[in-house]
């Protein structure tokens, strides 16, 4: 098989190839979809959580829309561009045109509750955030889904200033 010396990579991949990679990626993206909200940069977003005490965000990709409750969100949650930059970054990356896509969300039930902490506790208090999460990208071939379940506790801890001495 003669290959191209100005283009050594041009005849690697079959379309076949391609259309296996392709999906295997696309489903790689759905499971990072639930990873990335409810990884650490949540925490960006935390106060708006705790304001909203519960309830539906759905996160439209393609169309670059957020939803609160089924309606359009009064909250600009920053995971959303994070997501949102990742994904049409690795889309780039791997030469997936979104013209295969049709769908591309991310949906997440949250409910926030808060415990306040012991008196003589440093810990002041404990907000516990609940997330069920589904993501699923679209296209004509196939939907790929993911799904997560998750518990996380933030601990709200009282710290002592530390105070200098004078050593002139």
């Amino acid at each position: 098989m003669l290959r191209n010396r100005h283009k050594p990579y041009a005849n690697r991949y079959p379309t076949f190839d391609q259309t296996i990679m392709r999906r295997k990626r696309l489903q790689h993206n759905a499971d990072i979809f639930c990873d990335m909200f409810a990884g650490w940069k949540i925490v960006n977003d935390m106060k708006s959580l705790v304001e909203l005490e519960s309830g539906i965000i759905e996160f439209d990709f393609l169309n670059r829309t957020q939803k609160l409750n089924n309606a359009e969100s009064k909250t600009d949650f920053n995971m959303f561009y994070e997501i949102s930059e990742w994904f049409a970054d690795d889309l780039k990356k791997h030469n997936i045109e979104t013209e295969f896509i049709k769908e591309a969300k991310v949906k997440a039930e949250f409910k926030v509750e808060f415990t306040a902490g012991k008196k003589k506790s440093r810990t002041k208090g404990i907000t516990e955030l609940y997330l069920n999460l589904n993501s699923w990208i679209l296209t004509d071939e196939k939907e790929y889904k993911s799904e997560k379940e998750e518990t996380q506790e933030f601990h709200h801890i009282e710290r002592k200033e530390k105070t200098l001495g004078n050593n002139v």
